[in-house]
């Protein structure tokens, strides 16, 4: 599966109706409460065209083992919500109402690269394909003395980064 989030514009400005005739009567500094078409809908930012946004962040999580990428759950979060919040709430709730089967691997993108989302998922037996964050300054430690560059190159016991070896056309993977 693959999990990923994406803003949803739904209106320029927030959307609401006066309950008083105060503007009508020529008073423009009204504190009378107003009816909001769209009471959950709040602000968030778009990281992808760096601009904020009113409406709903859609996070959908998706079949990626097909050729077609199938939604299988779709949810209408809060604009404000991050990715990485909107993982845990929906990777939860994908899990408490759908039984048949496990989920094998996650696919993810650098937004979801923090240690509560790999204990999480580690947690519900999930493999992880996390694109790292290159924000990221430090080394990653693993359970073994082997750590990882903020580029994802293994750094062995000396302290030296590992070369490549070539790549394996069997297998399809780099040595």
């Amino acid at each position: 599966m693959a999990g990923d989030g994406t803003p949803i514009v739904t209106s320029v400005y927030t959307r609401s109706k006066s309950t008083c005739d105060c503007r009508a009567q020529g008073l423009a500094d009204c504190n009378h409460p107003r009816i909001y078409s769209q009471p959950d809908c709040n602000a968030g930012w778009d990281s992808a065209r760096e601009t904020y946004f009113n409406g709903y962040h859609l996070y959908m999580i998706s079949a990626s083992d097909s050729h077609y990428d199938l939604p299988l759950y779709p949810r209408l979060q809060p604009a404000s919500r991050h990715d990485a919040v909107s993982l845990v709430v929906s990777s939860v709730e994908f899990k408490q109402r759908f039984t048949l089967g496990t989920v094998d691997k996650m696919l993810l993108d650098a937004a979801h690269d923090a240690d509560a989302i790999y204990h999480l998922l580690d947690h519900q037996n999930t493999e992880l394909f996390i694109y790292l964050n290159c924000r990221n300054k430090k080394n990653s430690k693993t359970s073994s003395d082997i750590q990882i560059s903020p580029k994802g190159i293994p750094i062995c016991p000396i302290g030296l980064k590992m070369k490549s070896n070539g790549h394996d056309h069997l297998r399809h993977r780099n040595k």
